[in-house]
């Protein structure tokens, strides 16, 4: 079963990434519960995001709860018995870890992880434009933990997260995927 993993630091844009990609996969998105688990999962395109994506100020996998993995590690082991045929995509924190990333491959899945990244003035723009509160010592352990999570797991590595950028992304994770689809018009 193909799994990726969508990584960065705090502010690289991995949700709005995120919405667009889902955006972009025909088919309904519809809630599911695996335990402390919710998973949008769309039976057209048979793929599953793991996290809630409904609105709000937070989403993705920053809205489960905090002690989510052990349920999102036994979903992964059992993916392939439940949801025959299905992709998953997750992105974020909350399950951006090496035990994460291992626990995919010791249970056989094809894994790919993305990290992406944006300049610095981009990153310091939208902690300002979306009023964070996040420290300069936690965000500093941030950039560490996705720059050892490079080194550890195979990354397709992303230096921009706007425009042309973004999209190239989203082509890239569609076709992964096995969705055909063609760049948006600039």
């Amino acid at each position: 079963m193909k799994v990726i993993a969508v990584g960065g630091e705090p502010a690289t844009g991995k949700t709005t990434m995120m919405k667009l990609l889902m955006s972009r996969i025909p088919g309904e998105w519809r809630a599911r519960k695996y335990g402390l688990l919710t998973v949008e999962k769309n039976d057209i395109a048979k793929v599953v995001i793991l996290g809630i994506y409904r609105g709000g100020s937070f989403e993705g996998t920053d809205r489960l709860p905090m002690n989510v993995q052990p349920d999102a590690e036994r979903f992964l082991k059992l993916a392939d018995t439940i949801l025959p045929g299905y992709k998953i995509v997750f992105e974020g924190d909350r399950l951006c870890n090496a035990k994460f990333f291992q626990a995919a491959e010791n249970f056989g899945h094809d894994f790919c992880f993305w990290c992406l990244n944006a300049p610095e003035s981009t990153l310091e723009a939208r902690h300002s434009d979306r009023a964070d509160t996040q420290s300069g010592a936690f965000l500093k352990g941030r950039k560490t933990k996705y720059e050892r999570l490079q080194s550890a797991f195979k990354a397709e590595t992303r230096p921009n997260t706007t425009g042309p950028e973004l999209e190239a992304i989203i082509v890239g994770i569609l076709s992964s995927l096995g969705i055909q689809a063609e760049p948006l018009p600039a």
